[in-house]
């Protein structure tokens, strides 16, 4: 008996599962409202890379190629992986917690080296081509520290920049924009 009742059950908890497809919101009265997943899970990225465990990463960029740019700043490196997490490489310019990375078309590599209160951008082979160092301007405070955590670069070149919890726009040239 108690079968037949698990299995006349089973329809009716499969039809409320809304599957992987599915997440939800909690609105202001506490009800779930039904939206489309945001994401799916397909791996952990866990491994050693050149001798070091991946340590306190902050940030990930999927470049348009689906290959991984790992901000891995407790080992002060950004590495850049496959989409399935294999190495292809590691930067290391002399990084202080970079909590923040961003790869360009070109496969140039934007880094937000938050210790050493710095942008920094490298060539597709790691070189060092530019460094922005605080913006001048009268427009930024005094009292804001400049330790870049975030950054993303537009199409017309722009960098944006999270500085706390400033956030500033800033030319190729590190003139301060807004």
């Amino acid at each position: 008996m108690a079968l037949v009742i698990v299995l006349a059950l089973t329809p009716s908890v499969c039809a409320i599962n809304l599957g992987a497809e599915h997440s939800y919101v909690v609105d202001d009265d506490y009800e779930q409202n039904t939206i489309p997943k945001s994401y799916n899970y397909k791996f952990t990225i866990d491994d050693v890379y050149e001798g070091k465990r991946l340590t306190l990463p902050e940030d990930m960029f999927v470049a348009k190629d689906n290959s991984l740019y790992v901000a891995d700043t407790g080992n002060n490196r950004i590495l850049h992986l496959t989409a399935d997490g294999a190495f292809i490489k590691a930067y290391e310019a002399g990084f202080s917690s970079p909590k923040g990375v961003f790869a360009d078309a070109e496969g140039q590599v934007y880094v937000a080296d938050t210790g050493n209160k710095r942008l920094v951008k490298l060539s597709a082979e790691g070189e060092v081509i530019k460094e922005y160092p605080r913006p001048t301007s009268d427009l930024i405070s005094e009292d804001i520290s400049y330790e870049p955590t975030k950054l993303l670069v537009s199409d017309n070149g722009l960098i944006y920049v999270i500085v706390g919890k400033e956030f500033m726009s800033i030319t190729q040239d590190n003139v301060f924009m807004g």
